[in-house]
């Protein structure tokens, strides 16, 4: 394998698919495609080459996009990425004539040495959009439109009708219960994937909770009018895991409802119209807004 003929990864590592028909496999399933085959790069090269190679990123302050390695396409079909990379071979070091001599061991560690490891790479379905810096970082948020997922649920909840109450049926005979209708809204769980712990906007999170947008919105390619959309805060509780590059990673769920017409207005005299809290001066509406930009940009 003459090192001329490496490709090279993003940081200039060089490396090579193995020519080993017998380890190439393709398993294609619901959602659950993979392609495999086996890598050979330098044995020094090899714990920088998987984070080169595999998803990582990179948390600049004040920055509203992460800066993101993205995973390697499969070289046979450009909707795999590269998932996983388990080493299965290796090499001796060579001797001056460029063969493979007899193997020795490293004083050290006690490990035998070693010129070349090889890699079994496996290429795999991913839920989100896989996309560059440079295709999102103009947006207004980036991060909402790469390695981010968005799962409706529908909700109900009982909206308070003033002014009402409920009676036996037939008759004018009252029951000491709230009058209330049902209303059909909207969860929205937004998953942001592989986002460093030190870029959870946790200060941001905790000011928005318990507001609406102030103004429009866009999630998923649908814009929300203003007062359209509260914040819940976090969906599921954060749990660490370390990515290829060894950093810690986690993936945060942000819970957001949609109301069907406007989170401060109630139904009244055939439509909908905005409600104040009573006595409050200037006048205060039931929800306060915010931007909602910020919450899905790094810290």
């Amino acid at each position: 394998m003459a090192e001329e003929n490496w490709i090279y990864s993003p940081s200039g590592i060089g490396y090579n698919w193995r020519y080993q028909p017998q380890a190439y496999a393709e398993a294609f399933a619901r959602n659950a495609n993979q392609i495999s085959n086996i890598l050979i790069t330098k044995w020094d090269d090899a714990g920088s080459l998987k984070a080169d190679l595999m998803e990582s990123a990179e948390h600049v302050a004040g920055q509203a996009w992460l800066k993101r390695t993205t995973p390697l396409v499969c070289p046979e079909s450009d909707f795999l990425f590269l998932g996983s990379m388990t080493k299965v071979e290796s090499f001796p070091t060579r001797n001056t004539d460029g063969n493979y001599g007899v193997p020795t061991r490293d004083d050290e560690t006690g490990w035998w040495k070693q010129d070349r490891i090889g890699y079994q790479c496996t290429f795999i379905n991913l839920p989100y959009q896989v996309k560059e810096d440079d295709e999102v970082k103009s947006l207004a948020e980036p991060e909402l439109n790469r390695y981010c997922t968005v799962h409706p649920m529908p909700v109900v909840q009982n909206r308070v009708v003033s002014g009402r109450r409920y009676v036996i049926s037939g008759t004018n005979t009252g029951v000491n219960e709230t009058a209330a209708v049902p209303e059909v809204l909207t969860r929205f769980l937004i998953k942001q994937w592989m986002w460093p712990y030190a870029a959870i906007p946790w200060s941001v999170i905790s000011s928005r909770s318990g507001k609406v947008n102030s103004g429009s919105f866009t999630i998923k390619g649908t814009t929300y009018a203003a007062e359209r959309l509260l914040y819940e805060g976090l969906g599921s509780q954060p749990e660490e895991y370390h990515g290829p590059d060894g950093q810690k990673y986690v993936d945060v769920v942000h819970s957001v409802i949609v109301h069907p017409e406007n989170w401060n207005k109630t139904y009244w005299n055939g439509s909908y119209q905005y409600i104040e809290i009573e006595g409050t001066s200037p006048a205060q509406r039931r929800f306060q807004s915010a931007s909602f930009s910020e919450i899905f940009k790094p810290a």
